[in-house]
């Protein structure tokens, strides 16, 4: 074989490549689009007590009278977040999922497998495992969350959608991302697949895109509006 055939060769290999990445890159822009829309319509979403104007649409439910801790607030929680996400999988068509999907590896005590919120799949395979977490939950539950997406299976591009109430209790922003940074350092020897953060704030009616950056530290590099707009995004 020559060298122009080698070449030649080389060439398409290369070429195979690049549209084999950019078709990664558009699936990922569809699945991470069809999260922000669904957490826009989340941030959205009316509540218990008030009229509803449209039969059919998903609420948020009112806490108790008698709870103290909570009067007056409405119960927000990670299952709307997933509610909605699944309905813009269905509507958009493109992906098959299921929910509560068994891992493939034991997590915790004994032998059995642990559950994925949420897994979508192309041509039969796995692509991507989504967690939802709710509030400010404690390390551990991180910790667990991250293992799983990070280690249960090669290659996948897997994401990690956090939901935050509106609370009158002091929260700081920089502490929970302590908690993702601390998860991190104690998977990443094991790490086999990619796993891209969506934060929704409720109190800064805000959703913000966390990903890693060249060094390896988990990066703020999108912000986004409760409308969906893009404000802000990392110079890469």
């Amino acid at each position: 074989m020559n060298v122009k055939n080698i070449s030649y060769i080389c060439g398409n290999c290369t070429n195979n490549n690049n549209i084999k990445k950019d078709i990664m890159n558009e699936e990922l822009e569809k699945v991470e689009k069809l999260i922000r829309d669904s957490l826009v319509d989340f941030m959205n979403l009316s509540f218990e007590g008030k009229k509803i104007e449209l039969k059919g649409n998903l609420v948020f439910p009112a806490y108790r009278n008698d709870d103290k801790e909570c009067i007056g607030e409405i119960r927000i929680s990670e299952q709307e977040a997933k509610v909605l996400f699944l309905q813009h999988i269905k509507q958009d068509g493109a992906f098959s999922y299921s929910v509560e999907t068994p891992t493939n590896e034991t997590y915790g005590k004994g032998t059995r497998s642990g559950n994925v919120d949420v897994c979508l799949y192309k041509n039969g395979g796995r692509e991507h495992l989504i967690e939802f977490k709710a509030k400010n939950p404690s390390q551990d539950s991180f910790s667990q969350d991250f293992k799983k997406l990070f280690c249960d299976a090669e290659n996948l591009h897997n994401y990690f959608i956090h939901v935050l109430e509106k609370t009158k209790r002091k929260r700081k922003r920089e502490n929970i991302v302590k908690k993702y940074n601390k998860a991190i350092e104690e998977v990443k020897k094991e790490k086999k697949s990619f796993l891209k953060i969506f934060l929704c704030d409720m109190r800064d009616e805000s959703i913000t895109k966390y990903d890693f950056g060249k060094n390896g530290i988990l990066e703020s590099v999108a912000e986004y509006d409760k409308s969906g707009i893009l404000l802000r995004i990392r110079n890469k």
